[in-house]
């Protein structure tokens, strides 16, 4: 985050402009998503689905997480 190349955006599907994510990632529910955007367009992603399964995990959701955005952010 410290270096740009990972923002944390936070909204709610009913909120204005919610059905356009529904949409473009294909969510139905609350999701985690990582996503790649240049020039205001998002040009790839990947949803994290198996966050919910990790809730109880602490320590699996953590890594779970940074390994998928570490990932991310260097297939990318």
């Amino acid at each position: 985050m410290a270096d740009g190349r990972l923002t944390w955006i936070s909204f709610n599907l009913d909120d204005p402009g919610g059905e356009e994510f529904k949409r473009e990632f294909d969510i139905t529910t609350s999701t985690l998503v990582v996503a790649k955007t240049v020039d205001a367009d998002h040009v790839d992603f990947e949803k994290l689905e198996k966050v919910w399964q990790l809730l109880g995990d602490p320590d699996g959701f953590a890594a779970y997480v940074t390994d998928r955005i570490n990932n991310f952010l260097n297939d990318k």
